[in-house]
């Protein structure tokens, strides 16, 4: 059992110096735009006492710019120590670096006095942003491992393989000394690729578990995205659209100057004629009244015998003249109307007296005739 153990150690050691050579010559081949940075951790711990555990973690974000150069990388770490099966005390911590991480060493010649646990795990994403191709991440684990004993299987490997130079190394040599079933389940993620950009691997949970009894868990992935940088589009200039000659405009003639048009005099207002009073009618003068017929002396009768005499007759009265009626008042029209009126009464004092004339005349007939009888 002791030459067992011995003969482990023995190809521990040897695969640890070639896993060594493997890396130095991958550190030597990386481009010099990454630098050469390391995470290890928790190697060649917990081997002094049976019955420890060794609980590991690592996650790293590299970003690398290809067109600046510019590169970072924020790494977190956590460990874990304490008894096997029993609630571990961890410590957490962060750190941030200039450089990217192009390698993680951990968990390797660790916990092998047996009946331990060996736990732990890588997480690596890098974004580059530029140009460049992936291509899946290559294996090299389980390598002689849970060997000594045991209910077979005693490993859980996905994938298997030993590939030399590969991006992942881990849980080779490990887990040997007798134990349980599966007591060595190691896993590295399908979906894990790495670009020549920015190569990175992972060294683990080698040559770890050992003595008989103990637990190895490990896994590891890398994730490597390349970002294009978006190429800001030129916008299309369009054609500038042939402007059509200008049609010579023709010589306007110049516009005659127009005299100017004499002022027009003020015409002065024309007074305000004042009404015509109106005149009043001149009232009609009365007719000349007619003068009364004279009557008509009868025929002197037959002389019968000699009658006697009458006396004379009464002589009859002067009729009278009938007033000068009332000149009416004129109405002032501006022309003196006494003129008027005196004609007026001088024509009927006129007309009596030739009624007046008239009668006495014909009283003359009369007592001429009777003087003749």
């Amino acid at each position: 059992m002791i030459s067992t153990f011995k003969r482990d150690r023995v190809k521990i050691l040897f695969l640890s110096m070639i896993m060594a050579l493997v890396a130095m010559l991958s550190w030597g081949a990386m481009p010099a735009s990454a630098a050469n940075i390391s995470t290890i951790q928790c190697d060649g711990i917990d081997n002094a006492g049976g019955g420890q555990n060794t609980e590991c973690d690592v996650t790293i974000v590299n970003t690398l710019n290809q067109a600046t150069g510019v590169m970072k990388a924020e790494v977190t770490t956590r460990v874990c120590a304490g008894a096997a099966g029993a609630a571990p005390t961890c410590t957490t911590n962060t750190v941030t670096s200039a450089d990217n991480v192009t390698s993680v060493d951990q968990c390797n010649g660790s916990t092998n006095a047996g009946g331990g646990t060996v736990l732990c795990n890588v997480n690596i994403i890098n974004n580059i942003t530029g140009t460049g191709t992936t291509s899946s991440a290559t294996t090299n684990q389980c390598v002689e491992a849970g060997e000594g004993g045991g209910t077979e299987p005693t490993t859980n490997c996905n994938p298997t393989g030993l590939t030399i130079g590969a991006t992942v190394t881990q849980c080779n040599g490990s887990g040997n000394g007798g134990g349980g079933t599966e007591r060595v389940k190691c896993t590295v993620a399908s979906e894990s690729t790495i670009s020549s950009t920015l190569p990175v691997t992972i060294n683990q949970c080698n040559g770890s578990g050992n003595g008989g009894g103990a637990l190895v868990i490990c896994s590891a992935r890398i994730l490597t995205n390349i970002i294009v940088p978006e190429t800001p589009t030129t916008p299309t200039v369009p054609e500038t659209p042939t402007v059509p000659e200008t049609p010579t405009t023709p010589t306007v003639p110049e516009t005659p100057t127009v005299p100017e048009t004499p002022t027009t005099p003020t015409v002065p207002e024309t007074p305000t004629v004042p009404e015509t009073p109106t005149v009043p009618e001149t009232p009609t003068v009365p007719g000349t009244p007619t003068v009364p017929e004279t009557p008509t002396v009868p025929g002197t009768p037959n002389t019968p015998g000699t009658p006697t005499v009458p006396g004379t007759p009464n002589t009859p009265g002067t009729p009278t003249v009938p007033g000068t009626p009332n000149t009416p008042e004129l109405p002032k029209t501006g022309i003196d109307a006494m003129p008027v009126a005196f004609i007026g009464a001088g024509a009927i004092a006129l007309g009596g007296l030739a009624l007046l004339l008239n009668k006495r005349r014909k009283l003359a007939v009369v007592s001429k005739g009777t003087d003749n009888s």
